[in-house]
């Protein structure tokens, strides 16, 4: 059983936007950089790491995460499949 500390802190069900004022105008672009491993903000305000980095190195098999695009307007859903 997870407790609720874990949860919050946990990758899974978070908004990431772009980190270091990279912004991203397509799902492609910012799906692309996600996946070379490149630092995303952390948003989710339950959690002691909103507003930290973080990247895909971060992610479990499971989690599910939206990347944030088009000055957040847009966002497209990513689920991390395999290590």
């Amino acid at each position: 059983m997870t407790s609720n500390a874990e949860r919050n802190d946990s990758l899974d069900g978070a908004s990431l936007t772009g980190m270091y004022g990279r912004t991203y105008k397509t799902s492609a672009t910012i799906k692309a950089d996600f996946e070379k491993g490149l630092d995303f903000k952390f948003n989710k305000i339950v959690s002691r790491y909103d507003g930290k980095p973080c990247s895909i190195r971060d992610m479990k098999v499971g989690d599910t995460v939206k990347l944030r695009y088009n000055h957040n307007a847009s966002f497209v859903v990513y689920t991390k499949t395999e290590e």
